[in-house]
């Protein structure tokens, strides 16, 4: 049995810098097209908000115990940012 608490030490400690960086700079990037922000607010709003965002992911991938979860959330939630800002920025060119 083993005493550690957690496994793959190195892939954690990536997931909390990088891809928690990375996520949640992507997700602060798509605020705009899907929260209701006045014509004011579309820059400020998730700028105050990019700290929360970053603590609440970087908090989650120190606490779950499985890395595999933490990679595939940190994804999962880039991914999707994404590509709302894809589409976001595709409906702008159209009108």
């Amino acid at each position: 049995m083993s005493t550690e608490l957690f496994s793959a030490k190195k892939s954690r400690l990536l997931a909390s810098i990088v891809g928690v960086m990375v996520a949640s700079t992507v997700l602060t990037a798509a605020m705009p097209a899907y929260l209701p922000f006045s014509q004011g607010d579309t820059i400020a709003g998730p700028i105050l908000l990019f700290p929360i965002t970053w603590v609440v992911l970087f908090l989650f991938s120190l606490v779950t115990t499985s890395i595999t979860r933490v990679w595939t959330v940190l994804g999962g939630i880039t991914l999707s940012h994404a590509a709302i800002i894809y589409f976001a920025l595709n409906s702008m060119g159209a009108q």
